[in-house]
């Protein structure tokens, strides 16, 4: 790939997510999943989305990614196919974790922290932005 990567999971041993942008320039987004510890990887682009800056997992199949304008990709099989939730920010979202459960963190710009308990399935728990 010529894109840049800026970040990296891996939900099981094994099976690893890493996303970035997919050309050098900062345009469009990458999603890389390996099931093989890194012997081969397979990608997911579009030009849709803007830039990936975080992924996290809940478990091997369901995961998070994080991008410009609020963006939050998500899988539901373990990376076949990504779909955007509604965006609940205008702003850049730079980071995600998922924690035991469902619970999910993301931050980003100008302060941004969203949470939810739901593993992302419904409405934001709480919310912080300027």
């Amino acid at each position: 790939t010529n894109g840049d990567l800026r970040s990296v999971t891996c939900p099981i041993r094994g099976t690893c997510f890493a996303v970035g942008s997919a050309e050098g320039n900062g345009t469009g987004n990458l999603i890389l999943a390996t099931g093989n510890g890194g012997g081969t990887w397979n990608s997911w682009a579009s030009a849709a989305y803007p830039n990936l800056y975080g992924i996290s997992c809940l478990n091997s199949g369901t995961c998070f990614a994080v991008a410009d304008h609020g963006i939050i990709l998500t899988t539901s099989d373990a990376g076949a196919s990504w779909h955007s939730q509604v965006p609940v920010t205008t702003y850049a979202l730079q980071a995600v974790t998922c924690l035991t459960g469902n619970r999910c963190v993301v931050v980003g710009a100008q302060g941004t922290i969203l949470a939810t308990a739901k593993g992302g399935k419904e409405e934001v728990l709480s919310r912080r932005s300027p």
